[in-house]
């Protein structure tokens, strides 16, 4: 009976050979005390146990051997112990570990013959690889919700339907994460409707694409961006989803507009620069050709604006530029652009004038608003400005000859005397290639002996003799020919050669006055003009100095002209006035009364001359002539104790008004126009320094 009995149990656990290979999992049968019944090949396999241990006569070297390949053999010992306690336990009883890192998923479950339960079934199967990718999956869910980029997925349909959102893009978005899944994204924000079309472009046409927007969040603009990839089904066969990567790039871009703000405009004045104006011009110039529109420029340069930095300092000369900046914008209309280029020079695009004359009314306007005295801290000064006038069509269709065209009629201006515009004509376009043979033929002129000096008498009305001469600069070019020096010394002062010629003019002038009283020609006093760069000059009083020793001439018979505005100076071109009057040097201020006056600044120097400007002598021939200015400045030199010198005299009526108003001297063509040192010999021949 016994015998019989155990032969229907090994029957009932009996599996056939084709059942157990036919199967994907590993299989291990054993009866309900622990002994092997069977197995397949797929355990072989899996658990890498070799298969004579499962034939040998010892009921446990499989199992021993399984055991010492496992990472915790200890849990699956428990495991199986805790299942011969509870042998109607079945279901999933988790993974086991090898050593050599195979991960084996089990399934365990016993075997019954009616209700009678005679032994377990083992399942194994080989999941390494799919945990492996659970594993990696469970890191790319981590990276993606830890992420500070915005990522959302959408489902490729209709309605492009939100699946899932990242953490981090519903903290920038300001959006609940339960609640926008399974929407549209297309609603995600109102700003996207500006990005519709492209949106639906992208999805439809289903390609990678890229967008850039600002939008209002929680009360703050943001600027973001959305990139947006397609992601393929398994078989490759079409899109099923979109990955939206969401970035804030508010930071960024307002950086990039800060720095773009920079690149088109002036760090000093805040203005626009050449790169603002060169487009801002070209787009005038689209909107001329559609809706028949003109525009023009302005160019303007600051008359004399080296002698402000060179006397007054840089901190000084930049204070000016923006003052001037703010003040011409003020008097523009809204759509104007007033740009500075470079220096002291700005441009002006008027937007819509419709020819040239209406132009000079606005060029007019300027001139008129830079007459008013300009003020920062303690200065006070007037300054000038030279405008080149252009207007689009016919002084040009792009940026670049617009400009260039507006900076010739300017430096035209100049020549023309500062202080007034130009208009643009296709005749000015020789004026910039003299300008640049001027430049080249200078850098050789002293080398070659090109320049030479002249020298205007000048008559002194109390001893009724000629007793001093203006030494005044004059250039013969071989190719340029006489070049005035209305023309040549305001491009010496351009390109930095007035300290070099300056020294050759002092130089010339000392010597040819020690010729003259050697040779018993004449015994006269010498003015010289110096220039803002000649005072700022460390060698400076030295070098006069050396050559009054060298040329034994006495330092009482120089005497060096300077502009008003060289009395707003540093303290060390002050230090040099001083050092030039101890010497014994006299100083002259040449053109009183059009510029930088303030008689503080002459109490503070040894002035020993005022001179008239040509302006105010000039007025006395006028029908309505007001002598009221002209009588004040020699009021305040009489009261200062200044002689004084009216320069420009051309008529006897000018003549006789300064006589009889106790003007000292008098210098102009009335008595003589300058003289070659030759010329001036004969002169004294005739008039043995006498006057009229």
């Amino acid at each position: 009976m016994t015998q019989k009995r155990t032969q229907e149990l090994e029957k009932a656990l009996s599996v056939t050979r084709a059942t157990l290979e036919s199967t994907a999992d590993a299989i291990l049968i054993i009866d309900k005390n622990g002994k092997l019944v069977d197995f397949n090949q797929k355990l072989l396999e899996i658990t890498e146990v070799p298969a004579e241990l499962f034939e040998k006569g010892e009921e446990n070297a499989w199992l021993t051997y399984l055991l010492s390949l496992l990472k915790d053999p200890k849990e699956l010992i428990s495991q199986m112990r805790y299942l011969m306690m509870h042998p109607d336990q079945e279901g999933d009883m988790g993974d086991i570990h090898f050593k050599n890192g195979k991960i084996a998923e089990r399934y365990s479950q016993p075997h019954r013959i009616g209700n009678e339960i005679v032994g377990r079934v083992w399942s194994f199967r080989d999941v390494t690889e799919k945990r492996k990718q659970e594993e990696s999956l469970r890191l790319t869910k981590r990276a993606i919700s830890a992420s500070t980029h915005g990522i959302i997925l959408i489902e490729n349909n209709s309605q492009l339907t939100i699946m899932y959102l990242n953490p981090a893009s519903a903290h920038l978005l300001n959006l609940n994460e339960t609640k926008i899944v399974q929407h549209s994204f297309l609603t995600l924000f109102p700003e996207l409707e500006l990005h519709h079309d492209k949106l639906i472009d992208i999805f439809h046409e289903q390609y990678k694409g890229s967008i850039s927007l600002q939008c209002k969040i929680n009360d703050n603009l943001l600027w973001l961006t959305i990139d947006i990839d397609p992601l393929y089904d398994k078989d490759q066969a079409g899109i099923s989803h979109f990955v939206c990567i969401i970035n804030n790039i508010t930071k960024s871009k307002e950086l990039e507009n800060i720095l773009h703000y920079k690149a088109v405009h002036d760090a000093l004045t805040g203005l626009p620069n050449k790169a603002y104006l060169e487009d801002a011009i070209r787009y005038r110039i689209k909107k001329a050709l559609i809706h028949h529109k003109n525009f023009g420029l302005l160019f303007i340069d600051i008359d004399r604006f080296k002698n402000i930095n060179d006397t007054l300092g840089h901190h000084i000369g930049d204070e000016l530029l923006c003052l001037f900046g703010k003040r011409i914008q003020n008097i523009l209309q809204k759509q104007d652009i007033i740009s500075r280029i470079s220096g002291d020079e700005f441009i002006i695009l008027i937007h819509s004038v419709s020819d040239i004359k209406k132009m000079s009314g606005v060029a007019n306007r300027i001139l008129k608003a830079t007459r008013k005295k300009f003020s920062y801290a303690d200065h006070e000064f007037n300054i000038t400005i030279s405008i080149g006038v252009v207007h689009y069509s016919d002084c040009g269709n792009n940026p670049e000859t617009l400009i260039r065209n507006a900076d010739i009629a300017m430096y035209q201006a100049k020549h023309n005397g500062r202080n007034q515009l130009c208009l643009y004509t296709k005749s000015l376009n020789n004026t910039i290639s003299r300008r640049m043979k001027i430049e080249n033929e200078l850098h050789n002129a002293i080398q070659h002996n090109e320049f030479e000096l002249h020298y205007q008498p000048i008559y002194n009305i109390i001893e009724n003799k000629f007793d001093k001469v203006e030494a005044l600069l004059r250039w013969k070019n071989k190719e340029l020919g006489q070049v005035s020096p209305t023309e040549f010394i305001p491009i010496i002062e351009d390109i930095g050669m007035m300290t070099s010629i300056g020294r050759w003019v002092i130089e010339t002038a000392i010597r040819q006055v020690r010729l003259w009283r050697k040779n018993n020609i004449a015994d006269v006093a010498v003015t010289i003009n110096v220039s803002a760069k000649q005072l700022l000059d460390m060698h400076f009083v030295d070098h006069i100095n050396h050559v009054i020793y060298r040329d034994s001439v006495l330092s009482k018979k120089i005497i060096l002209e300077v502009t008003e505005s060289f009395f707003l100076l540093e303290e060390k071109v002050a230090t040099t006035l001083n050092e030039l009057n101890n010497l014994g040097i006299k100083i002259a201020i040449d053109d009183f009364g059009t510029g930088y006056s303030n008689l503080s600044y002459l109490n503070q120097f040894h002035i020993s001359y005022l001179k008239i400007d040509k302006s105010f002598v000039d007025q006395i021939e006028q029908p309505h002539f007001n002598d009221s200015v002209l009588l004040a400045i020699v009021a305040i030199a009489k009261r200062m104790k200044f002689r004084i010198v009216a320069e420009g005299v051309e008529t006897k009526k000018q003549y006789q008004f300064l006589k009889l108003n106790e003007c000292d001297e008098i210098q102009g063509y009335y008595f003589s126009k300058p003289l070659s040192a030759t010329a001036f010999e004969e002169f004294v021949k005739l008039t043995n320094l006498k006057g009229k």
